[in-house]
């Protein structure tokens, strides 16, 4: 197995967008595998994930996204822990360990990208073996079913004349959104560190400093691009949260610069 797309997903709706991008990709489709992580599973719905998403909408989008003509790896949200915000970060290590392919792409829900998009990947991957890459991305109001944007919500910075197309770029600066990294470089540094799951978001940038120490490199290619819907904060608390996780990088970051901290045990079973 070439690839293996990993989709954490609370949002089903948006869930179907990625599977209208994945279904029209021009890479073989026997060389890549489609593993969704969500509280929506397993298939058919229980009686709990029909109540969590609580609109008959929303059931019908599920059921959309269930009949591709491709497998879909599904795999229910691993249960919240005391003090857990949410799951994110242990839903990307429950992916990892089952993930068969050789090249690992995040791509969350609700974003568009183009026919090419895995194939483009999976060429950079081929000259260099040690890069993890990012797409660049502007978020926005309302995307038609082409994914054709409305009106601009957020910028990417990212997106820049003075580097040229393809970019090499601080670590903490690769979105989780869209991007590859080597399964061989989750391994090397034992997964995502599953306390950031007390907070919002920044658990992937602790992990990226981690790779970076185990020296893969990181950069944008502004040949990969997406479109974004904007979806809306999963609560009114959401500063606070990612507060907390910004406080755990801050004393996690000295502890990676001097060595420690880089190998953790989370994908321990799954190599």
């Amino acid at each position: 197995m070439d690839i293996s797309v990993i989709t954490p997903s609370c949002r089903i709706d948006s869930l179907e967008m990625v599977r209208k991008c994945l279904q029209k990709q021009t890479f073989p489709r026997e060389d890549w595998e489609w593993i969704v992580v969500s509280p929506f599973v397993p298939f058919p719905p229980t009686p709990e994930a029909i109540e969590h998403q609580k609109s008959r909408a929303r059931l019908q989008g599920y059921a959309m996204v269930a009949q591709v003509p491709f497998p879909i790896r599904w795999i229910p949200d691993p249960p919240k822990r005391k003090n857990d915000f949410y799951v994110l970060n242990q839903a990307y290590n429950c992916a990892l360990r089952v993930a068969n392919g050789e090249l690992v792409i995040s791509y969350q829900d609700g974003i568009w990208t183009d026919p090419d998009m895995l194939q483009h990947f999976w060429d950079l991957y081929q000259a260099d073996k040690r890069s993890c890459v990012g797409a660049v991305g502007d978020q926005y109001e309302k995307l038609d079913e082409f994914g054709k944007p409305t009106i601009v919500f957020w910028a990417d910075p990212r997106r820049t004349d003075k580097h040229g197309e393809y970019y090499e770029i601080n670590p903490i600066d690769l979105e989780f959104t869209l991007c590859s990294v080597p399964r061989q470089a989750f391994y090397d540094v034992g997964g995502l560190e599953i306390s950031f799951d007390m907070g919002a978001a920044v658990g992937e940038k602790e992990l990226c400093l981690r790779m970076d120490k185990a020296g893969y490199k990181f950069y944008i290619d502004q040949g990969l691009s997406y479109r974004a819907l904007h979806h809306h904060r999963l609560t009114e608390d959401w500063d606070k949260y990612y507060d907390i996780s910004c406080k755990l990088l801050e004393e996690y970051r000295p502890l990676i610069q001097i060595g420690e901290r880089l190998k953790l045990n989370y994908l321990k079973g799954g190599e």
